[in-house]
């Protein structure tokens, strides 16, 4: 699925795999890493965002930090659903 991030790079997001709980939830933090991965690359010029960005722990990762992460790449208003469900 391809999105539009919040200053305008075309992107296309990973897909989560649902034949399995474990591959779905290797898929889902590969998913989250990629997202935090474009964020960091979206703000590459912004030094305040980006030290908010190195706080975040992918092994930990919290509700509130996807929402951040959501908040951060997507533009206003923009679903959340932006990964692709395959089973």
């Amino acid at each position: 699925m391809e999105i539009t991030t919040r200053f305008g790079r075309k992107i296309n997001t990973p897909i989560i795999r649902t034949s399995s709980a474990r591959k779905a939830k290797k898929d889902s933090h590969l998913a989250l890493s990629w997202m935090l991965e474009e964020t960091k690359k979206e703000w590459k010029d912004s030094e305040y965002i980006l030290q908010l960005l190195k706080g975040i722990n992918i092994n930990n990762l919290s509700q509130s930090d996807q929402d951040v992460l959501f908040d951060l790449l997507l533009p206003d208003g923009h679903t959340r659903y932006i990964f692709e469900l395959i089973s």
